[in-house]
């Protein structure tokens, strides 16, 4: 016997499912969902971002250290990479959110659907004739 259903086969029944639900419905209770860690995460890094910005303008550049000729807006330069950093990581946090956030976007709808077959000459050259007649106004085409 080769293939089809078997006695026995499968995952069993109330199995990996059920336990899932569960650590998922507890983690729902105590408010620790992972997009709930993950959007956390990117406002505090936005937060920092913004405070550490703050700091950096309302303080201007800090005076240099002694000996520090060679370098004196070193301090600087390591605050921008501060909030630099801050930012990617507010980034990064976003990204991993967005999916669970927002819907991806979808084609637009077309007015007469095309068969995923057609060759690509002949689909630009229905959506030219679309926006032709689109753009004409108040056209009617007669069928073939």
């Amino acid at each position: 016997m080769r293939g089809g259903a078997r006695e026995g086969a499968g995952r069993k029944a109330g199995g990996y499912n059920t336990k899932t639900r569960e650590i998922a419905d507890r983690a729902i209770e105590k408010g620790i969902t992972p997009l709930e860690v993950m959007l956390d995460a990117m406002r505090f890094y936005h937060e920092e971002a913004g405070k550490a910005l703050e700091r950096l303008l309302a303080d201007g550049a800090p005076p240099p250290a002694e000996g520090d000729d060679e370098a004196p807006h070193a301090g600087v330069i390591e605050a921008i990479k501060h909030v630099l950093g801050l930012r990617d990581a507010a980034v990064e946090a976003a990204k991993a959110a967005a999916p669970y956030v927002h819907p991806r976007q979808g084609n637009a709808a077309d007015d007469k659907p095309i068969d995923d077959f057609v060759p690509l000459a002949e689909r630009l050259a229905h959506y030219q004739r679309r926006d032709d007649i689109a753009a004409a106004g108040n056209v009617v085409e007669l069928p073939r």
